[in-house]
């Protein structure tokens, strides 16, 4: 007994440190890398128009408000006003949120397995995913979000109340794309205790579970409020540059999307 828990604690200690050496590994082979894509504009625009400004004036000019909340660009600000307004700074940022991928990962993959191996196998052939590992290398909100993520469910699965709150608070605000997550783990922690638990709907939607979800949504049901307020739009409007990408697809182009 006293054997397996001195070999489990030194796989724990030894597994953090080379999540550690591995995003700090990252960090050096990347940390010239560009903004890319629509990072340009969730790090690069809004965070330089905050750094430039004012980094708790929060709204955005319209020419590139994409109307999502500008976390990303707010974090970047603060690094920027601390260490310098340099490009190295914006991966730095990354780091402990792709350690926190790491180590958030490798606890979701242990609830599932038990066998040490195969939660290393099972580990090594998610982050080598080309959908997930280019952005360990690119200043980017989603490996942000994923980990948030990550710290929500594994807040549900291990019923660590203290973790799934902090996770789903700051899931509630890095943009709309983690509040609709934090939707998606408000159906999925009731259907968890119905289907898996076993536990009736009448009794998991108690008022503690919903003020629960409902105190963690505060800072995205702030922000929201306030855009309604103070812009009146939330994505969209008559004079976005993205207002054509609106427009409402037809069956033809449905399909295509769809298969090309």
């Amino acid at each position: 007994m006293f054997k397996e828990l001195k070999n489990f604690l030194s796989f724990e200690k030894i597994k953090n440190l080379l999540f550690i050496f591995l995003g700090f590994c990252i960090f050096f082979v990347s940390n010239t890398n560009g903004m890319f894509w629509d990072n340009i504009l969730f790090a690069s625009k809004m965070g330089n128009h905050l750094y430039l400004n004012s980094i708790l004036d929060w709204t955005i000019p319209d020419q590139f408000d994409p109307g999502h909340p500008p976390f990303l660009g707010f974090l970047l600000a603060i690094s920027w006003k601390i260490l310098g307004h340099k490009l190295w700074v914006a991966h730095l940022l990354m780091v402990p949120f792709t350690i926190g991928v790491f180590y958030q990962l490798f606890k979701f993959i242990s609830y599932f397995i038990e066998d040490q191996k195969n939660q290393i196998l099972a580990f090594l052939l998610i982050i080598t995913d080309p959908t997930l590992s280019t952005q360990f290398v690119i200043v980017n909100p989603e490996v942000i979000i994923v980990f948030f993520f990550f710290l929500a469910i594994n807040g549900i699965l291990f019923n660590h109340k203290t973790t799934k709150f902090i996770g789903l608070l700051f899931l509630s605000i890095v943009s709309f794309r983690s509040m609709m997550l934090f939707g998606g783990l408000f159906l999925f922690d009731a259907f968890n205790k119905h289907f898996i638990e076993k536990k009736k709907l009448k009794i998991i939607l108690n008022l503690k579970f919903l003020l629960f979800y409902l105190l963690s949504c505060l800072p995205g049901f702030v922000f929201v409020c306030w855009r309604l307020l103070t812009k009146g739009w939330l994505q969209t409007h008559p004079d976005s540059p993205w207002v054509g990408l609106w427009a409402f697809a037809d069956l033809k182009t449905f399909l295509k999307n769809c298969f090309f």
